[in-house]
């Protein structure tokens, strides 16, 4: 992926998220609230209300942290 754009390292990432999992169900539902919003900083609320769990724990952490740094990468366009 070394060179390529924002959008083939996202769906890189995606096509190793099932559908069907924590992680695969909160990288696509946070993409959807990156797509309607005008930049990272607008979409962190959004994240932080919809996607990350306030009780931390390091077994499910990757679950909330891979789809908010999709989401915030998109977001940003990579910058």
């Amino acid at each position: 992926l070394a060179g390529q754009g924002t959008d083939a390292c996202v769906s890189a990432a995606l096509a190793e998220l099932p559908d069907g999992t924590e992680i695969g169900r909160n990288a696509r539902h946070a993409l959807t609230l990156a797509a309607g919003c005008a930049d990272a900083f607008a979409l962190v609320p959004l994240l932080e209300h919809e996607i990350v769990d306030h009780v931390y724990s390091y077994g499910v952490a990757a679950a909330e942290t891979v789809p908010v740094a999709l989401a915030l990468a998109t977001a940003a366009d990579g910058r």
